[in-house]
Formats: C-alpha cells, structure tokens, sequence
C-alpha cells in the first residue's frame, strides 16, 4: 500500500496564521498536524507528501525531525508551484505524483489523504 498526503496548498485563508508555514506543519498540541497523520498509518506502508516549492525543505526538516527512523519510508514529491495562480489542483498534482514515482506499478492499493485534516 502507498499513502499520499496532499499538502501542496499554500493556505492564503489561514494568513497570518499560515503566512511562513504550510498548514500541515501548525502545531498542534505540540506537534504538527501532519504528524497525527503519519503516526496513524502503520510504518510498513510508503507514504509521498506532495508539496509544493515553497514549503518543500520545511516538509523535509520536518521529517527529519519526527519520522527519520522510517528511513525512506516517506518521501517529498514536489508539485511545480511556487504561487497559488501556478497551482494545478490537488487533482492534477496526484496524477502527476503517481506518474512520475511510479506508484501504482506493482498493483499497489492507493490511500489519498489530506495533510491537514485529522
């Protein structure tokens, strides 16, 4: 099984809130919300965060912070964006993550998630 978490927004709603941090990584309870997230998936399953440009070495610290003991259990695919108006949709960005690491060669279940929800 392969997970994707889609976390490519740049969630202009939540400014200023959101403003230098993608809405995943806000702390909640003491940690990111992504991380709620990932730790509810079993460690046996591949996971991709898809982001975009902007946020995507705050998503790599991130997992080097709270998940490097998965080694490369979870990977940052970065979607071609670096402003809202060059945003494809969390659609298009799925198929184009499935295409380019080829994830559902091998017949794999897929399970699509957002990042910031929980």
């Amino acid at each position: 099984m392969h997970a994707i978490i889609l976390a490519g927004g740049f969630a202009t709603r939540l400014w200023p809130l959101t403003e230098n941090t993608a809405k995943p990584l806000i702390e909640v309870a003491g940690k990111p919300l992504i991380s709620y997230i990932v730790e509810s998936l079993p460690e046996y399953i591949q996971i991709t965060i898809s982001t975009n440009q902007v946020f995507s070495d705050d998503f790599e610290q991130w997992k080097q912070k709270y998940f490097s003991d998965r080694g490369g259990k979870i990977n940052i695919f970065i979607e071609d964006s670096s402003g809202e108006t060059e945003k494809k949709g969390a659609l298009a960005a799925t198929a184009l993550c499935i295409e380019q690491r080829n994830i559902l060669k091998n017949g794999d279940d897929l399970l699509l998630l957002a990042g910031d929800n929980y």
